[in-house]
């Protein structure tokens, strides 16, 4: 009889984890530092493209794995490039309404398409993010973590 109730008391404690919405993810890699480190574990949550919104630290299923980055624009959100030389760069974090001095530069406003976001990492030096790889479509979205903690800002994005 004690055998059936351990067995009992161990599917039922499986079965619990398995429906419960949580699910642990390990941060691999330094982009998210400070703020979360290499190694670290996170709870994470299933999340809705609805609730979204900028700031939040979210996990992407690309097709090489899942990545761990933080919204940065939303569909909609406008940002500006720079031309230099032959190739444009984002500058994340340069208001649009704020007006440029006259320089030898282009200059051009970029809006972020709908059903994309535009994602980074907290350690700009170390991250591969939207200003590597672009946009990336807002139902690759699959979970948010429980824990988020502001950026630290100590550390700029451009």
């Amino acid at each position: 009889m004690g055998l059936l109730i351990k067995t009992a008391l161990g599917l039922g404690t499986l079965a619990m984890v398995y429906v419960q919405p949580y699910r642990p993810i390990a941060i691999v890699g330094r982009s998210m530092e400070p703020t979360y480190h290499n190694h670290s574990f996170v709870w994470t949550v299933p999340v809705q493209a609805k609730d979204l919104k900028d700031g939040d630290v979210v996990v992407i299923d690309t097709d090489k794995g899942h990545i761990i980055k933080r919204i940065a624009l939303m569909p909609g959100d406008k940002y500006l490039q720079v031309k230099s030389a032959f190739d444009w760069f984002d500058l994340i974090g340069y208001h649009p309404r704020v007006k440029r001095k006259s320089s030898r530069n282009q200059y051009r406003e970029v809006k972020i398409p709908s059903n994309r976001i535009y994602v980074l990492g907290d350690n700009p030096s170390v991250s591969l993010d939207s200003r590597s790889f672009g946009c990336i479509p807002i139902e690759r979205v699959k979970y948010k973590l429980v824990d988020q903690r502001p950026r630290d800002y100590t550390a700029e994005w451009f």
